[in-house]
């Protein structure tokens, strides 16, 4: 941190001897003066100052430089203004890492990794914007994000960032079922890391995207619209979570594990949607093939033959409770 500071010294003393020849706000190729927090930063060093912010866990004032460095390269349309991809990287696996901070379960909790979450969102969104992924396909935008009109290829998302982000939908989600508190976004979430989800499947169409959608990218996207549906048990969201199930069963590259075939189980099992029961039958069954056929991963547990008979029976009490009613 002392080295960089040193460095920029020496870059505002030269600022200061050229400023008589020269705009005093550019200095070389890339060293644009930013105003942050009060304290002078040179785009030059700028990458370095990111980093060095990150690793001291000032997610705020690297998230403020990274912006700041973004938005004067859009004004002077000049793509040497940008930070690079690992600034972008780093600073978006920092926020999933802040998001595992918050350990208490309270509404402050909720909405602090619901921002970070959101935080994820628009980064990506930018990074998309300016590299061209959203010239040929529909924005993500959720924040009312301005288009850019430079373009930066090297900035390009990986399977990575569109992990990274679905992730941070998964964690928002679990803290707000931890919590037992919900907000707009919480509950938009799975929904919109399933059109995340949706963007990788369709990057990975194209063999030269780089993208493709791994094992992590649809359990997570199943994991928090199974939360939703633990949360209300008379959601649609099973139907969802089965869905994303359905699609990892057919994707030619991937296929569900136990933890994707307990995830969909304990969905169905705690649901009050109609035939919740017999689908929670259904995974059981499915499990137990698998394992008769030489998986021995898949052998259903005691745990998973509780469930089944506990969403049974809740559904037959249903059934009861509405005919007495009736």
């Amino acid at each position: 941190m002392r080295a960089f500071s040193s460095n920029v010294e020496r870059e505002l003393d030269s600022v200061n001897e050229t400023s008589s020849h020269q705009d005093v706000n550019k200095v070389g190729t890339s060293s644009f003066l930013l105003f942050v927090n009060g304290v002078v930063v040179l785009l030059h060093f700028c990458n370095q100052e990111i980093h060095s912010l990150l690793d001291m866990e000032e997610v705020t004032k690297a998230g403020n430089l990274l912006n700041q460095a973004q938005t004067e390269a859009l004004r002077q349309n000049d793509l040497q203004l940008l930070s690079n991809i690992k600034s972008y990287t780093a600073y978006l696996n920092t926020l999933l890492a802040a998001q595992k901070q918050f350990v208490h379960s309270d509404e402050e909790t909720v909405v602090r990794v619901a921002s970070l979450a959101e935080k994820a969102h628009d980064l990506l969104v930018r990074m998309e914007d300016i590299s061209g992924v959203s010239d040929e396909y529909s924005s993500m935008q959720m924040s009312g994000i301005m288009k850019s009109g430079i373009r930066q290829p090297n900035l390009r998302p990986t399977t990575s960032h569109y992990d990274a982000v679905i992730l941070a939908f998964a964690n928002a989600t679990c803290a707000a079922n931890t919590s037992n508190f919900t907000t707009n976004f919480t509950m938009n979430a799975p929904y919109i890391a399933q059109r995340w989800l949706q963007r990788m499947e369709t990057l990975a169409l194209d063999a030269n995207s780089g993208v493709a959608p791994t094992l992590e990218s649809y359990h997570n996207v199943m994991r928090s619209c199974s939360v939703i549906a633990m949360m209300n048990k008379q959601s649609k969201s099973p139907i969802l979570t089965q869905a994303i199930f359905e699609k990892l069963k057919n994707n030619k590259s991937l296929s569900p594990t136990a933890r994707e075939y307990r995830l969909l189980l304990q969905t169905w099992s705690s649901s009050l949607c109609k035939d919740s029961a017999y689908k929670a039958t259904g995974v059981w069954m499915s499990m137990q093939r698998a394992f008769r056929m030489g998986n021995q991963e898949m052998e259903p547990s005691l745990d998973d033959a509780k469930m089944v008979l506990e969403a049974h029976s809740r559904a037959m009490y249903v059934f009861f409770f509405s005919v007495c009613c009736w």
